[in-house]
């Protein structure tokens, strides 16, 4: 077997390329632009190598609700710095107010993470069915039954967005995507599909297949992601970077594309505008063997012009 440092692919991208097991080998992928008529592809991948990551400065005239309302359903003792981050970028990306679930026992602690959120307890979430968009994951912990029956029902009559990520797909089973009104967003990194779907690898027709059969938007992350959406359409964004394999990075980009959602009329759109902008970002750091959270959370916050 060749490991390659660069890998010429003629005409299209080929999807063999981002299966988990063979991308290592393949280097820095470059397509080659031929004659190929693309209006009678009948490809349904796409890669994202040059999506327009920028932003558009909102208006003034709006109070915080206007600007959308985010509800992070997470935290435990020793793992709160994943709400924080999570709401940090959610606040970033332009959102209004941030609240913050937890169990009852952590409350005490998450509620002096960050002063600017709201905070409850997760047996209260069915006052929050108001909010624009719930993330439910980032550093949850072991729940009550009380507690994953209060998620559940919240989960069962909710009509806006649902994200779910990080320890959701350790709490609950994939039975549970029956039970949601709009088609959610799923964040899990390699390990966590192939446990919570009983799959073996990772591959954009496995992808893609999961996101059709759950009816699910599914952005699936390893060195590089897939994003499947539920009508069998995936987008590829391949930016390998160690510098992103830090604890955090997934609250920090999964509360990005909950505020981005909530700041952008097209669904599809905030999710590839928000990894290409989180990329970009990350891409200052690459001559490092770390980055500071708080200094990419700022780099985050400002906008971007149009070209």
């Amino acid at each position: 077997v060749i490991r390659a440092d660069v890998t010429y692919s003629i005409g299209y991208p080929k999807t063999i390329f981002y299966n988990a097991k063979n991308r290592p080998f393949c280097g820095k992928i470059r397509n080659i632009e031929i004659s190929f008529d693309k209006t009678k592809s009948d490809s349904l991948s796409k890669l994202a190598v040059s999506a327009d990551c920028s932003t558009v400065k909102q208006n003034d005239f709006v109070h915080k609700y206007k600007r959308g309302s985010c509800l992070v359903v997470g935290g435990s003792p020793g793992k709160n710095g994943a709400v924080s981050y999570c709401s940090s970028t959610a606040f970033a990306a332009g959102c209004g107010i941030v609240a913050i679930l937890t169990g009852k026992s952590n409350f005490p602690d998450v509620a002096n993470v960050k002063k600017e959120a709201v905070y409850d307890v997760i047996e209260n979430i069915l006052k929050y069915n108001h909010y624009s968009c719930v993330v439910i994951g980032p550093g949850l912990g072991t729940l009550s039954e009380d507690e994953k029956l209060s998620i559940t029902n919240f989960i069962k009559n909710y009509t806006g967005q649902l994200i779910f990520d990080a320890s959701f797909f350790t709490e609950f089973s994939k039975d549970i995507l029956k039970n949601c009104t709009n088609p959610p967003l799923l964040t899990p990194h390699s390990g966590e599909f192939k446990k919570f779907f009983g799959e073996d690898e990772i591959s954009i027709e496995q992808a893609c297949r999961i996101a059709k059969e759950y009816n699910c938007n599914l952005l699936l992350k390893d060195s590089f992601m897939i994003l499947a959406t539920p009508n069998g359409t995936s987008t590829i964004f391949d930016f390998p970077m160690r510098i992103a394999a830090q604890a955090g990075s997934g609250d920090l980009l999964v509360g990005y594309i909950a505020g981005n959602i909530l700041q952008n009329e097209s669904f599809y759109n905030a999710i590839c505008a928000s990894v290409m902008r989180f990329y970009y970002e990350l891409g200052k750091f690459t001559d490092k063997n770390f980055y500071s959270p708080e200094e990419l959370i700022s780099n985050l916050s400002y906008s971007i012009p149009q070209n």
